[in-house]
């Protein structure tokens, strides 16, 4: 009878096939309608500056730090000496040429931490971070809120992509670029901004905050007919003009050092 019945629901479906009231639930997805990405790293000390709990006394930013004095953020606390060096990825950004993107496209493919994370939890955890929430300290899978920032970025940015939520964060690992030596030797100072440029040794958007303080370095990569990543490319003019620093660039450092103390002579604890 149980047979029966499968067939019989075979037999109804192809009806409703021929008729056109039942959807093909095979039918692929559509292409993704975008002509490039945006590859967009930020420099975690400039995006801690005022979530310490530290400020640095007489600082042109202590104004912004008294804005946020409450707002500590853990990964701020005690930031990894990686993200002294080398920026972090922000996100993976389907981008048209004109300067407009897609965002928000329609998807049954619901952020899942155990999708998004798929055996790359170190990877993810170093390389693109949440400082403003922390990891469970037993090294299980994330939840909210440490993981409502990947949700963020698939939600808005990955689900224009045409890739599969997995393949979406493992591209934007794999395409994951260290920062120049030119960043850890002048940890703290600053830098011409062309010296920075050419440091990368490819067409890069140097994207600046609060006075000249380094605040991300953006690239642009092609796609390919799936929407994978390829190689970097040259920026069109709609990217470039986000550029907005200065002839000098400040590199900031962290107002904590690994977790100890403020720096001494610096910096005033405020928790």
């Amino acid at each position: 009878m149980q047979m029966d019945r499968r067939k019989m629901a075979r037999r109804s479906s192809r009806a409703l096939l021929m008729i056109g009231l039942l959807p093909l639930a095979s039918a692929a997805a559509p292409p993704p309608s975008f002509d490039f990405y945006i590859y967009s790293t930020s420099y975690q000390p400039n995006f801690c500056h005022g979530h310490s709990g530290c400020h640095r006394e007489g600082s042109e930013r202590q104004g912004s730090f008294k804005k946020n004095q409450n707002g500590v953020y853990p990964g701020c606390t005690h930031p990894d000496p990686l993200w002294k060096t080398s920026l972090t990825i922000h996100g993976l950004w389907p981008q048209y040429v004109d300067g407009t993107w897609p965002s928000n496209c329609p998807s049954a493919d619901i952020f899942d931490p155990v999708v998004a994370v798929a055996g790359r939890l170190d990877d993810l955890e170093l390389l693109w971070p949440n400082v403003k929430a922390g990891p469970p300290s037993d090294g299980s899978t994330p939840g909210p809120p440490y993981t409502d920032f990947w949700a963020h970025e698939w939600t808005k940015h990955g689900t224009c992509s045409g890739l599969k939520q997995g393949a979406y964060f493992n591209a934007a690992l794999d395409a994951f670029v260290d920062a120049p030596d030119l960043i850890r030797d002048n940890y703290g100072g600053t830098v011409p901004l062309q010296s920075l440029e050419d440091a990368y040794d490819k067409n890069v958007v140097v994207v600046c905050q609060g006075g000249g303080y380094l605040s991300e370095v953006r690239m642009c990569l092609g796609r390919d007919e799936s929407g994978m990543p390829t190689g970097p490319i040259t920026c069109p003019g709609s990217v470039l003009v986000e550029g907005n620093c200065g002839d000098m660039v400040t590199i900031p450092a962290f107002e904590v050092d690994d977790g100890a103390a403020c720096h001494p002579g610096s910096l005033t604890a405020v928790l």
